[in-house]
C-alpha cells in the first residue's frame, strides 16, 4: 500500500465501531459467569485474653474468645466484653477449650474445673474425681450427655453428676460419630468405645478431631490428617495438604472441613477435591491456628497473632470489578495518573497516599484501556470520563519529556517529587513539572492499546482529547519502532514489534510504520521468531514480553482481528500454547481466545479472577514451605526458585500479570497497597470479546 492512499485507509479502519470489529461469527459462545463465592477476612480488634487458645460462636452470632487470661466475647459495636468465669466460683483465669450446646450454653475449661454461662450468669463445676481440666474440650452426644475432654481423661455428665469414664495424661479432644460411638484422643493416640472395653485405634499424639455431617471422621494425629470415611473402615492419610503440620480440625453447616496448622489454614471442600490454604497477613492476623470454630458461611479462627473471620459472599465477577474500580479511583488516582498507593504504618489503609513510580504509565494505561471497554460493553459515562482523564495524562507523559519517541514513565510536581525521595526527577516541559522514567516495549504496549480504545471506543465524538491530538503522540512515541533491528531473537519481541507497528499505522495512518512492519515481514526474521516462541534450550520465560505481544496484540484486534499478522500470531501462540497456559494468566486466555475463536481454558481464566484476592496490600508472602508444591528445576535470575503447579492469585505473592506467577515468595509487609488496573483490564476484554459473559 503506498504511503499516499494510507490516510484514506486509516480512516476507513477508524470508523468502523470496536463492538463490530472484535465480533466473530463462529466464535464459540460466551462463558456465562454465574455468582461465585468471594474469600474476604475480617480482623476485630485482639480479644484481652492474650494469646487466645480457642473460639467459640454462641447461639446469637456472638464470638467467643479464651485464652491465658480469660474469657472474652465480641459485641455488636466491635468492642470485647471480658468475661470472669470465676465468677462460677471457681476462681482460676487461665481458660481453655470454649463450647456451645444446641441449646445455647457456653462451656470453657479452667484450670479448676468448666464453668457454664447460662442465662447472663456463670455457674462453677470444680474438680472432680482428681480430674483437672485445663484446655478441656465439651461435646454434646446424642442422647444429650456432655462429655468432657480434661488433663487427666474423659469425663461425661449424666444426671447432673460428672464421672471420670477413662482415664489419660491429656485427653485433647473428644468426639461422637453419627453411630452415638463416643472417640476419644489424647497423647496416647485415638480411642473409641470408651464405655465399654477402650479400643486404640490410631498411635501417636491426637491434638483434634470432628465428625462431619456424612459421617466421616477426621483425626490430627502427630501433625497428619486422617479420614475414617464409614464404620469399620480404616484410616487413611489425607495427602497433599499445603501445611503438613495439623493442630486443630473443624468442619461446619455447609460441609467444608477447617485445617489449623502452624503455617495457616486450610480449606477442603466437601469431597476433598479443592482445596484452599489461608496464610500471611493477607488472611490471618497470624499463621500459627490454635482453633477454629466454622460456621455456615465461613469460619472464625484462633492464633498466635489474634482473632481472625474467612467469610464466603455470593458476589459475580462484575461486583468485584466495580469494587476493585472504588478502591483504585478513592487511593491510587493522582491527577489523572494511577499509582501504587504507600501505607504509613504499614497496613493502615486509612493512610494511603498515592505516590508517583516508574510503573505510572502502565498502570494508567491498563486503567484507561479497561474503561474504554467498559464504556464498549455497558455504555456508562461515567467509564468513559475515567478513559478521557487517564488518556489525557498518559497524552502529559509523552509531552513532558520534550523530545519525540521518548515517553516519561511519571511525571509530579517538584513538591511531590521532593517527598517521594527516590531521585533521579529530570525537568520537564510544562511550568514545575518534573519526569523520571523511559518507556520501553510493555510500556508501549499498554499506550498504544489505551489509545486505540479510546478513539475507537462506540461513541463519545468531540470530546478532549480529540482522536488527533491521540494519533499525533501516537506517532511520536512509536517513533522508536521505525529504527528498532529487523532482526531479532526472541519471538515475543519480534510479536511485539510487528503488532505495534500495525497499530501504530492505524492510529496515525502514516505509511512509514506499514513500510517498516513490511520490512520485518520480508527482510527480517520476525515472522520465523513468532512461529517458534519457545525454541529449544530456550533461557526462562520474560513474562513482562509476554505481556506485552499479549497487549499489543489486544491493540492489533480492533485493526485486523482476521488478516495475515493475525494469521501469523495465531500460528506462533498456537505452537506455544501447551507452555502459555500452565501460567493460568487470564490475560493471555483472554486475547488467545479472542484471537482464535477457540475455548483457551476460559473456565480456568474465570477461577483465576475470581480468586483475585480483593485485599490489594502488598502482604508479605513466602510459600517456600509448603509440602504441596515441587520446584522448577531452571529457577527465575529474577524471581528465584519457581513453585509447579501455578497457585491461585490469592495464595500467591500479589503481582501484574506481567510478573512471574510462580514466585513463591514476595511483598513489602503491606507497606504499599496495588491499584488493581490490570485486573479490570483483563475482566472487560472478556466482555469486551465475548469470552465472559455475565448473565441477570
Amino acid at each position: 500500500m503506498s504511503a499516499a492512499r494510507t490516510p484514506a485507509f486509516a480512516s476507513a479502519l477508524a470508523a468502523v465501531p470496536l463492538a463490530l470489529a472484535i465480533a466473530t461469527q463462529d466464535a464459540p459462545r460466551a462463558l456465562d459467569l454465574g455468582p461465585y463465592p468471594q474469600a474476604l477476612r475480617e480482623w476485630p480488634p485482639a480479644p484481652p485474653v492474650g494469646v487466645p487458645s480457642s473460639v467459640a460462636v454462641d447461639a446469637e452470632g456472638r464470638p467467643w474468645a479464651a485464652g491465658d487470661h480469660g474469657v472474652a466475647r465480641l459485641l455488636a459495636d466491635g468492642r470485647w466484653e471480658r468475661l470472669d468465669p470465676s465468677a462460677g466460683t471457681l476462681g482460676a483465669e487461665r481458660c481453655g477449650g470454649l463450647s456451645v450446646t444446641p441449646d445455647g450454653e457456653v462451656w470453657v475449661g479452667t484450670q479448676a474445673g468448666f464453668s457454664r454461662y447460662r442465662g447472663g450468669r456463670w455457674e462453677g463445676f470444680g474438680v472432680f474425681e482428681g480430674l483437672c481440666p485445663g484446655r478441656g474440650e465439651v461435646v454434646v452426644a446424642r442422647q444429650g450427655r456432655l462429655w468432657a475432654a480434661t488433663s487427666e481423661g474423659l469425663a461425661v455428665r449424666e444426671a447432673h453428676v460428672w464421672r471420670r469414664v477413662w482415664a489419660s495424661e491429656f485427653v485433647r479432644t473428644v468426639l461422637v460419630d453419627t453411630d452415638g460411638l463416643v472417640w476419644a484422643g489424647s497423647e496416647d493416640g485415638l480411642v473409641a468405645d470408651v464405655e465399654g472395653t477402650p479400643s486404640h485405634v490410631l498411635e501417636g499424639v491426637v491434638t483434634g478431631g470432628v465428625v462431619d455431617a456424612g459421617g466421616t471422621l477426621w483425626v490430627a494425629v502427630d501433625g497428619t490428617l486422617r479420614r475414617r470415611s464409614r464404620p469399620g473402615a480404616d484410616f487413611v492419610a489425607v495427602e497433599g495438604l499445603a501445611d503438613p503440620s495439623v493442630r486443630c480440625l473443624g468442619t461446619g453447616p455447609d460441609g467444608r472441613l477447617w485445617v489449623g496448622g502452624a503455617r495457616g489454614l486450610t480449606l477442603l471442600e466437601p469431597g476433598g477435591a479443592s482445596r484452599r490454604h489461608f496464610a500471611s497477613r493477607r488472611w490471618l492476623p497470624g499463621d500459627e491456628v490454635s482453633a477454629v470454630w466454622p460456621e455456615a458461611d465461613g469460619c472464625w479462627v484462633a492464633t498466635a497473632g489474634g482473632l481472625a473471620r474467612i467469610r464466603f459472599v455470593m458476589q459475580r465477577l462484575e461486583d468485584k470489578a466495580a469494587a476493585v474500580l472504588r478502591v483504585l479511583q478513592e487511593r491510587h488516582r493522582r491527577g489523572g495518573l494511577v499509582s501504587r498507593a504507600r501505607l504509613d504504618p504499614p497496613e493502615d489503609l486509612g493512610s494511603a497516599r498515592a505516590v508517583p513510580g516508574e510503573t505510572d504509565l502502565e498502570r494508567t494505561a491498563w486503567f484507561a484501556s479497561a474503561e474504554a471497554l467498559r464504556h464498549a460493553v455497558t455504555l456508562d459515562p461515567e467509564a468513559l470520563g475515567n478513559a478521557r482523564e487517564a488518556v489525557g495524562a498518559l497524552l502529559a507523559l509523552e509531552a513532558v519529556a520534550g523530545t519525540t519517541g521518548l515517553v516519561a514513565r511519571t511525571r509530579a510536581r517538584a513538591e511531590e517529587a521532593e517527598r517521594d525521595g527516590s531521585g533521579n526527577w529530570r525537568a520537564g516541559v510544562g511550568e514545575g513539572w518534573l519526569w523520571r522514567g523511559e518507556a520501553g516495549r510493555e510500556d508501549l504496549a499498554g499506550l498504544l492499546l489505551s489509545f486505540t480504545l479510546y478513539v475507537r471506543r462506540p461513541s463519545g465524538d468531540g470530546e478532549q482529547p480529540a482522536p488527533g491530538a491521540v494519533a499525533a503522540a501516537a506517532s511520536r512515541a512509536a517513533e522508536p519502532l521505525l529504527t528498532s533491528p529487523e532482526r531479532t531473537v526472541d519471538g515475543f519481541r519480534a510479536l511485539t514489534d510487528l503488532c505495534l507497528l500495525r497499530v501504530a499505522f492505524g492510529l496515525t495512518g502514516e505509511g512509514r510504520y506499514l513500510e517498516a512492519l513490511g520490512r520485518r515481514l520480508t527482510e527480517g526474521d520476525h515472522a520465523m521468531r513468532v512461529r517458534g516462541l519457545y525454541p529449544e534450550g530456550a533461557p526462562p520465560r520474560d513474562h513482562a514480553a509476554e505481556a506485552a505481544a499479549f497487549l499489543a496484540l489486544a491493540a492489533l484486534l480492533p485493526y485486523e482481528p482476521d488478516g495475515a499478522l493475525a494469521a501469523l500470531a495465531r500460528d506462533g501462540l498456537s505452537a506455544a500454547w501447551p507452555v502459555l497456559r500452565e501460567d493460568r494468566n487470564p490475560l493471555c486466555n483472554v486475547v488467545y481466545a479472542a484471537l482464535t475463536r477457540l475455548d483457551a481454558d476460559r473456565a480456568q481464566a474465570a477461577r483465576a479472577l475470581e480468586r483475585f484476592p480483593q485485599d490489594l496490600r502488598d502482604h508479605a508472602v513466602d510459600n517456600a514451605w509448603r509440602a504441596d508444591l515441587t520446584r522448577r528445576p531452571v529457577p527465575d535470575p529474577l524471581a528465584g526458585p519457581l513453585a509447579d503447579p501455578v497457585l491461585p492469585p490469592d495464595e500467591r505473592p500479589l503481582g501484574t500479570w506481567s510478573s512471574n506467577p510462580r514466585r513463591l515468595a514476595g511483598g513489602d509487609g503491606g507497606r504499599t497497597e496495588e491499584d488493581g488496573a490490570w485486573f479490570l483490564l483483563a475482566y472487560w476484554l472478556a466482555r469486551a470479546h465475548g469470552v465472559l459473559a455475565e448473565g441477570e
